[in-house]
């Protein structure tokens, strides 16, 4: 595993933040999170999965945002609020864009998404937490450059735009090829700054856009 944090802390730290959680806290955690408290993988609008790895054959939807939690609040909260429902061996370990906690196994070392209202439902709780999941090596094996950004419009309009294979775009309407990184980059922020002067606004962008839009 540690080859693919290597490779994708490559890919972000230039934008990207070492954990700021405590050393002592850091040894509380089970050794593969220790492992990735190591890397300067951390911060929101850096990391996304694509979709294919939440459900697989799936490559129409697009790329989901994901985050390595840090805040020792943030886990305190965890504590407080859900243990109660989810047995010790399961850690959290990071987020899905909104409500969806990412959790790892520590027995087993398996990947498992539950949505914060899933704990009202004991029964599909007890499935999230037992179906068949992700290895956690596969799961940092498929963390990429997080590239989705979705605008919001007055009624029920959004759009979308991804960037796939180095110099693809892709949006809800269509996929449009470019020459290179440069070009695909270009229209990609055209895109972008042509939505907000149209009256959508930013639900959530990576990190390198919103840096462009601040511009």
């Amino acid at each position: 595993m540690e080859q693919y944090l290597k490779q994708l802390e490559s890919q972000v730290a230039h934008d990207s933040l070492y954990s700021e959680l405590s050393e002592e806290r850091k040894k509380s955690l089970p050794p593969a999170l220790q492992l990735i408290h190591n890397y300067k993988v951390f911060g929101g609008g850096r990391l996304a999965v694509p979709a294919e790895l939440l459900i697989p054959g799936d490559e129409e939807e697009f790329e989901q945002p994901f985050s390595f939690e840090d805040d020792a609040e943030w886990m305190n909260m965890f504590e407080e609020e859900y243990r109660e429902d989810i047995p010790a061996e399961f850690i959290p370990f990071g987020h899905f864009l909104g409500s969806e906690i990412v959790l790892l196994n520590s027995g087993k070392n398996s990947v498992h998404i539950f949505h914060v209202s899933d704990i009202v439902d004991p029964e599909w709780m007890q499935y999230k937490l037992t179906k068949e999941n992700i290895d956690l090596e596969a799961f940092i094996r498929s963390l990429r450059p997080q590239t989705i950004s979705c605008f919001l419009k007055t009624g029920a309009d959004y759009e979308c735009i991804e960037i796939r294979n180095n110099t693809e775009l892709k949006t809800i309407e269509e996929d449009i090829s470019h020459a290179d990184e440069t070009a695909v980059r270009k229209a990609y922020m055209d895109l972008a700054k042509g939505l907000l002067a149209d009256g959508y606004e930013l639900h959530y962008v990576p990190k390198w856009v919103q840096d462009e839009l601040n511009k």
